[in-house]
Parts: structure tokens; C-alpha cells; sequence
């Protein structure tokens, strides 16, 4: 299964912002079980 998170899994070199790793560990954790479309007209 492709999830939305499997697009995450590898961080940024570089961060803008302090609180960015923690809302990107937060997405990752919120988006592994959305599976991504399987056509552009999916959604």
C-alpha cells in the first residue's frame, strides 16, 4: 500500500523554522494510513 507518508520519509537538509521537524513528524504519523490517488481524478 502507498501511503501519503511514504512521500515523507525523507526529511528536508534544512529546516525553516524550530517547530518544523515536530509538525513534520506529526504529518507523517497522521498521513500513514491515507492511501495516495490512483488517478488525478480520484478525489
Amino acid at each position: 500500500m502507498t501511503t501519503i507518508s511514504n512521500l515523507m520519509k525523507e526529511e528536508p537538509h534544512h529546516w525553516g523554522l524550530r517547530g518544523d521537524p515536530y509538525l513534520w513528524q506529526q504529518l507523517k504519523t497522521e498521513l500513514k494510513n491515507h492511501q495516495l490517488p490512483t488517478t488525478k481524478n480520484s478525489y
